[in-house]
């Protein structure tokens, strides 16, 4: 079975995300994936080093959207495709706030458990 199960996506993102990397004190990410559907609407709130995924608006302005099929998320999170490539090719789309938007390849990092790849080319 190769389904993607968002919650347990969205608990890696919270491991996965570096909140030093990311501009300001609070970011608000905007997950829509294209493929879940009814659980396609995801928020990520990082709060200084703290990090939640929820399915509910807390009332936060949103800094960034990124849109993109669970498995391309999953892909990402696990190095099976640079982050750079899946945005160039148009399977992930990000768009909000220039600071978080042109940082992105700094905050938005592999599984904890994932170790980088020699065969994928820096994305700077």
């Amino acid at each position: 079975n190769d389904a993607i199960y968002i919650d347990a996506l969205m608990r890696d993102l919270e491991l996965t995300l570096q909140p030093g990397e990311m501009p300001g004190k609070r970011s608000v990410l905007r997950f829509l994936f294209d493929d879940a559907v009814p659980d396609n609407r995801w928020y990520v709130v990082v709060d200084g080093e703290r990090v939640e995924s929820c399915d509910d608006e807390r009332g936060f302005d949103v800094d960034v959207y990124i849109s993109a099929a669970a498995r391309t998320i999953a892909d990402i999170l696990l190095a099976k495709v640079a982050l750079r490539s899946a945005i160039r090719g148009g399977q992930l789309k990000v768009t909000g706030s220039r600071a978080h938007v042109d940082s992105i390849e700094r905050w938005f990092g592999l599984a904890p458990y994932v170790d980088a790849p020699a065969a994928l080319p820096p994305t700077r």
